[in-house]
């Protein structure tokens, strides 16, 4: 569970780095020997270390790891997305990673080292390797799981191969491909720390090897130190990346919601839909015309739409698994073809009950009305196919509060209650 606060957050790791600190000055009075200082003797030696040799070993390693990792991404990540979309593809190339992946590549090292040489190329190959294949996997199973739903509204929509991959794949495997480079950050370090020991002159396994050769088991501290900071810093530099390029993915419930909905106070939100697209018409009983963005009007609807009003059915909104259940049937329809002023994905609308908030885009905010409707007259649709989905899994909305809203927004169900 993440913090709640950042100064929360910051408090929880402070008292667990507080605990590390006793603990291993606990056990270095316990041992009362030269081979586990005090922690503050390693740090008060620690600057001068960094000045005497220690950081050409850290950056060093840093080299190394970080572009081991890079290496192994930028062929991992492409692989894995097209390994979990073609199952062509993985039908050939499953049965390779399945054979290879539980091998244990350290093994390779003196053969690598004699085909590479004994410089960084060796080193930094050697751990793209191992860390290449957790990646892999792990962007492959993500891929795969990705709902089918989402995929094939987009299609319906005209998307290429290419923006169905941008706007559906990516998004949605991102965070778990992040998540798979933090875990595979700890066998990098690890991986890097044994071949810095071998036929080597730099780097940090090389630096607390060498120290340890020579029982100064304080500069040895003082090396794994800088290691452990080595790997922190990464592993805290990629939950940074992640915050920044998987916002949805770190939403602070609630505090985020109640500033963006300021008449809804939320007590949680529910579930994420997205918005493909926007459809007004200036005239009732007409399919609506797509125009991508539109404001919505508080108390009244959206502006231009002919549907809008004073009354409780301000905006109509249909799933596009809805709409899709009439191209099942084969009619060649889409947005706006039912007359519905949002066509949304990942939401099942009907299901949602009467007084549900629906937080839009940046800033507006819909409250369901009504679920369905009975039509008084049939509409062509019903006559060329014999059902419309519109009356029985449409909904309609009042404006709580207005903005802006676009394809491509996100669609929240919160729980909450008006002020």
């Amino acid at each position: 569970m993440r913090p709640a606060t950042r100064a929360g957050a910051w408090l929880e790791y402070l008292v667990a780095g507080g605990f590390i600190l006793l603990s291993w000055q606990l056990a270095a009075s316990i041992i009362g020997r030269p081979v586990l200082p005090a922690p503050m003797k390693v740090f008060s030696l620690f600057a001068g270390s960094l000045v005497r040799g220690l950081g050409r070993h850290f950056l060093t390693s840093v080299f190394r790891a970080v572009t081991a990792i890079l290496a192994s991404f930028i062929v991992a990540v492409p692989l894995g997305l097209a390994l979990g979309r073609i199952k062509a593809l993985d039908r050939l190339v499953a049965p390779l990673v399945y054979l290879v992946y539980p091998v244990p590549k350290i093994v390779f090292l003196p053969l690598i080292m004699i085909l590479l040489g004994l410089g960084d190329a060796a080193k930094i190959f050697l751990i793209s390797l191992i860390v290449f294949f957790q990646i892999l996997v792990a962007t492959r199973d993500a891929a795969r799981g990705v709902n089918h739903h989402y995929i094939l509204s987009m299609a319906s929509l005209g998307a290429s191969e290419a923006q169905i991959y941008r706007h559906v794949v990516v998004p949605a495997v991102l965070p778990e491909i992040l998540t798979a480079v933090r875990i595979a950050l700890g066998t990098a370090i690890a991986v890097l720390f044994i071949a810095e020991t071998f036929a080597t002159t730099e780097g940090l396994g090389y630096y607390i090897m060498e120290t340890w050769s020579r029982q100064a088991f304080d500069e040895m501290f003082t090396g794994v130190l800088a290691m452990g900071l080595l790997g922190f810093t990464l592993y805290v530099f990629l939950d940074w990346i992640e915050k920044k390029i998987c916002p949805w993915y770190h939403l602070e419930r609630g505090r985020k919601k109640a500033k963006d909905v300021e008449q809804i106070r939320v007590i949680g939100v529910i579930k994420v839909g997205e918005v493909l697209a926007v459809s007004i018409s200036e005239k009732k009983g007409t399919r609506k015309k797509n125009v991508g963005r539109a404001r919505l009007r508080e108390e009244w609807g959206l502006e231009g739409d002919a549907h809008a009003g004073n009354w409780h059915r301000q905006v109509s909104l249909l799933a596009v698994e809805s709409i899709n259940k009439m191209r099942q049937k084969g009619l060649e329809v889409g947005p706006g073809d039912f007359a519905e002023n949002l066509t949304t994905a990942g939401i099942d609308l009907a299901s949602l009950p009467v007084g549900t908030a629906l937080a839009v885009g940046e800033t507006a905010v819909l409250e369901v009305s009504q679920i369905g409707k009975e039509c008084h007259e049939r509409c062509v649709i019903y006559y060329q196919a014999g059902d419309c989905v519109m009356p029985r899994e449409g909904i309609f909305a009042r404006v709580i509060r207005g903005g802006e809203v676009q394809a491509g927004d996100k669609i929240t169900i919160v729980k909450g209650t008006r002020r």
